[in-house]
């Protein structure tokens, strides 16, 4: 499995709406430490997304971040993150 693989794979089974020290217990068992820490800056980086604004225009900003910076991302691997993204802008 190569590593953007083992990183769609954390996003897609361990994500829901908020990534917790327990899921990145479970991913770190399940893919080590260099997925770990990749799935981690990913989902800062997402949730932490530079927008001022309500979520409807927030919400293109996210997928355009997502789309130049991982467009390896699986369609399930984005849904996730957006969720989260949603779940922690309320």
């Amino acid at each position: 499995m190569t590593r953007h693989s083992e990183i769609n794979k954390a996003f897609e089974k361990y994500l829901s709406m908020f990534l917790s020290e327990e899921e990145l217990r479970k991913i770190r068992a399940r893919f080590g430490d260099e997925v770990t820490a990749a799935v981690e800056a990913i989902y800062k980086e997402a949730i932490d997304c530079p927008v001022d604004w309500g979520i409807d225009a927030a919400l293109p900003v996210l997928r355009n971040l997502l789309d130049s910076k991982y467009p390896w991302l699986s369609s399930k691997a984005r849904s996730n993150i957006i969720n989260a993204f949603v779940m922690n802008s309320k």
